[in-house]
């Protein structure tokens, strides 16, 4: 628009020009000097227009050059906050740049953390699986122990049943032996009391049994057992007391009672009978000799010590000793205690677990009672003072 304005001033100063180069022209022709005045006038004004034009355009101008120095000084102030902005920008992108770069260091922090526990967390499952399969198979395995656990229970039930239906009977049965012994007892001291000799009297005898081995053998205790069970049964006896075996070496004591009622002569004389039993197998003799139930008892017996280095088997008066011997192979003796050395076993039964020394025990007695035979037919051989 300024351009304009300047190209139309530029054209008044040239027409103004032009005018007075007319009016100072003399026009030879009258005709046209009317008209050169008329044109003379008239461009003085247009330029006098010109000159207001101009006049009125450089005010406008003016104002609008204030305007434009107000807006000038208007952008000045904004180029000047601009510029503050600029640096708050520039200063706010370097700490948003630092920001980021913390940002991306504790994002690549936690990513590789994250990474390591996800790992970790992977071979916490695997773990954890194989420990639930495990768990499983052993919760499997618990299960299939209870159900046998359970069926036991059910067996041990009734066994228990069982049990307690035999203790019944047993502590039925204990009580009839009880009162049994009882009656036998007061008849004993009754003929005692009366002045009759006990052993000539039928009863149900009692008779002592121990076996001795030098160390707990299951396999040889089981024979012992099953050969003392046979002889049991062929000299017609129960068992009346088991009492619990000594551990560390195995030492084991009964009582046995006769099923009849005997005298002690008819005891001792069974003990007799086996004894000669013994003897008589030792010596191979044919078993037509022999009972055939006390035969086979007795070779149960002699069968279950083969094994076993030392023994000791007592029976009422009756022993069995089997031990080593540095000349020759184990030994193995049968013989009849003494009532002496009865008496001193029933005192002190140690030699019983030391078959060597209830060897020499019983060979000390042996000579102790010879030498009092001696003694007493020494003293019947003297002649009596007159």
């Amino acid at each position: 628009m300024r351009e304009g304005e300047d190209d139309q001033l530029e054209q008044g100063d040239q027409l103004a020009k032009q005018g007075n180069r007319f009016a100072k022209q003399e026009d030879p022709l009258a005709k046209r000097d009317k008209q050169t005045a008329e044109q003379s006038k008239q461009l003085k004004l247009y330029a006098q227009k010109l000159e207001q034009v101009k006049s009125e355009i450089g005010v406008q101008i003016a104002e609008q050059g204030d305007q434009l120095a107000k807006q000038g000084d208007q952008l000045a102030n904004k180029n000047v906050q601009s510029a503050k902005q600029g640096e708050q920008f520039k200063f706010t992108a370097q700490k948003m740049d630092r920001l980021k770069k913390e940002i991306e260091l504790q994002l690549r922090f936690y990513t590789q953390k994250t990474d390591r526990f996800k790992k970790e967390l992977d071979t916490r499952e695997k773990r954890l699986l194989v420990l639930i399969a495990k768990q499983s198979a052993e919760l499997k395995l618990y299960t299939l122990k209870m159900d046998g656990l359970k069926k036991e229970i059910g067996l041990l039930d009734n066994r228990l049943q069982v049990t307690i239906f035999e203790g019944k009977q047993s502590k039925d049965m204990l009580h009839q032996s009880q009162n049994e012994l009882q009656n036998e007892l007061h008849t004993y001291l009754s003929f005692v009391s009366l002045g009759i000799d006990p052993q000539d009297i039928a009863f149900h005898r009692f008779i002592p049994v121990r076996a001795y081995l030098p160390e707990e053998m299951p396999n040889e205790v089981a024979s012992i057992n099953q050969a003392l069970e046979a002889l049991f049964n062929a000299l017609n006896v129960s068992v009346s007391d088991d009492f619990p075996a000594e551990t560390g070496s195995w030492f084991k004591r009964f009582f046995v009672r006769t099923n009849d009622l005997a005298t002690q002569p008819e005891v001792a004389e069974r003990l007799q009978k086996i004894e000669r039993a013994l003897d008589i197998k030792g010596l191979d003799t044919p078993q037509s000799l022999i009972d055939k139930n006390k035969a086979e008892a007795i070779s149960t017996v002699l069968s279950s010590l083969e094994k076993v280095p030392s023994a000791v088997i007592q029976f009422g008066s009756l022993v069995i000793i089997k031990f080593p011997d540095s000349q020759s192979d184990p030994r193995v003796l049968v013989r009849t205690l003494s009532q002496q050395e009865l008496i001193i076993l029933e005192k002190n039964p140690h030699p019983l677990k030391n078959p060597q020394d209830l060897d020499l025990m019983m060979e000390k007695a042996t000579h102790i009672d010879s030498l009092k035979s001696q003694k007493i037919l020494e003293i019947q051989s003297q002649p009596l003072e007159t």
